[in-house]
């Protein structure tokens, strides 16, 4: 049985060892990359991913792109296809398709849309389906939609993203439209240079070209790996769907573009691992007592309060408690009244990172409660640009007046604060909840209970905030199985 459990460990490491050796030895990048015309007849490639690029094409052409040119490029491992395009005030718009030498099967067409400013900083936005390997770069702010198949719906994505970031940021010089061809090999270069920065590239001159550093063979390698690689695809596409609701645009694509038929890449070593973690879970208990753990898997979203943690009877001395847990000072908590003004109440906010923000809650709200203070999440950010959650604590037990304290409303679909808790009240007759978060057009909780009718329950949440459907699950029955699995309570009004 050793043998075997010894066998299994040494069989799952491989990829994960032997991968970035091999990155570390064989990768080399191009310091001088060049690109040529597209010419269909000599740079050959399949008709599906044509037929994917020029979908694109006409999609960015309608929203006001022109094309300024259809270029080629090939390197040691792939053939890419880049076809450059413009609108008149300098966005640039490039349309990418990719097909791997020795798997020319395994072709991708993606879009990318990007704004360049006089700092040297830029705004990328794209739908590649593929995640990047390479280090962020400073300056470089990259977002990615890998559901979006619509170029035109990325486009006004793009320009959403561009207005609320950078507003009237001075562009750079349009001096992409003379040559560009040597343009696009001088942004490919400066891309790796920056990576020499990031300590992922290092530059041999012996060889003329990038090598990967055992930094970066390691990580390049991980990131392309299960399970780090569906964890890094799990949070770009929360990244992204938050995004979205922040910026109004959730939802499907009008017209979107075909995908190129693909076969996906197989990860048999990948999954050998993970079963062979299991198998070893099982089969060896000893195992579990020495702490056996995967690195950079995700943990379970609840914290452990120190030891001895208690709330004070006074409302000051709570205060002080609940700075002290989230390591923040405390501020007045301000609210608008029905006119519109800001008005301090006698409750207090602290800023804390939202990946703990709702731990916190779940961990200390109990023993808040029972001095007579609740204690909630009143803003949220989903991590977008570092921006922390807000909690709040406020001197009551009741929930519902918090609720019409905050103002939480559905204004777009004329409900209020009074009929929230209208409907809040009704649900907790037959569906028992606590409420970990009170914003100002939305709310937040779980159910104590099993859920008795999980369909009707849909019914009911989608008459009342048909936006957790239109731009969440998709469908009520959805709905009703994201109930069952997660019995969280959850609203939004756009």
């Amino acid at each position: 049985m050793e043998f075997l459990l010894i066998a299994i460990i040494l069989l799952a490491s491989a990829p994960y060892v032997l991968g970035p050796v091999l990155v570390y030895q064989r990768q080399r990048q191009n310091p001088h990359p060049s690109l040529v015309p597209f010419d269909a007849v000599q740079h050959q490639l399949t008709q599906p991913l044509l037929d994917a690029m020029r979908q694109c094409v006409s999609s960015l052409e309608r929203a006001g792109f022109t094309t300024l040119a259809d270029l080629f490029r090939l390197d040691r491992s792939t053939r890419m296809r880049v076809i450059l395009m413009d609108t008149p005030i300098g966005d640039l718009g490039l349309v990418l398709g990719v097909a791997p030498v020795l798997k020319p099967e395994r072709v991708i067409s993606t879009v990318e849309i990007v704004a360049r400013f006089d700092n040297d900083h830029s705004l990328s936005v794209q739908n590649t389906p593929i995640p990047g390997a390479f280090a962020p770069v400073r300056g470089r702010d990259k977002e990615r939609f890998r559901h979006v198949r619509d170029p035109a719906r990325l486009y006004r994505i793009y320009q959403a993203l561009l207005s609320q970031r950078y507003g009237a940021a001075r562009r750079a010089p349009p001096d992409h439209r003379g040559d560009p061809a040597g343009f696009l090999a001088a942004a490919m270069a400066r891309e790796l240079r920056q990576q020499v920065d990031t300590g992922y590239f290092r530059l041999d001159t012996t060889a003329d070209a990038y090598r990967p550093t055992w930094k970066g063979a390691w990580l390049m390698c991980w990131k392309l790996l299960q399970p780090f690689r569906d964890i890094g695809e799990w949070r770009s596409d929360r990244r992204a769907s938050a995004l979205l609701r922040a910026l109004n645009l959730a939802g499907a694509d009008a017209h979107p573009a075909q995908v190129p038929a693909a076969k996906p890449p197989v990860s048999h070593w990948n999954w050998i691992t993970i079963v062979g973690a299991l198998v070893i879970l099982i089969a060896h208990p000893r195992f579990l007592e020495r702490g056996l753990s995967i690195p950079g898997a995700p943990q379970t979203a609840r914290m452990r309060l120190p030891a001895g943690f208690t709330v004070p009877t006074d409302f000051p001395g709570a205060v002080r408690a609940l700075e002290r847990l989230a390591d923040a000072n405390s501020e007045p908590l301000v609210v608008q009244d029905s006119l519109g003004k800001n008005v301090r109440t006698t409750g207090v906010v602290v800023p804390a990172e939202a990946k703990r923000a709702e731990a916190l809650v779940e961990a200390a709200q109990d023993q808040f409660l029972a001095q007579g203070y609740y204690l909630f999440r009143v803003a949220q950010h989903f991590g977008i640009n570092g921006r922390p959650d807000t909690l709040a604590l406020y001197p009551s037990r009741d929930r519902y007046a918090i609720v019409r304290l905050v103002g939480t409303n559905g204004a777009n679909y004329d409900i209020g604060p009074d009929s929230i808790v209208a409907w809040l009240t009704a649900l907790e007759r037959e569906q028992p909840f606590v409420l970990t978060g009170i914003g100002f057009d939305w709310m937040s909780g779980r159910f104590t209970t099993p859920l008795a009718d999980p369909d009707g329950l849909a019914q009911r949440f989608n008459a009342f905030c048909p936006d957790i459907v239109t731009q969440g699950t998709g469908t009520v029955a959805a709905l009703a199985r994201e109930l069952t699995r997660s019995r969280e309570l959850y609203c939004w009004w756009d």
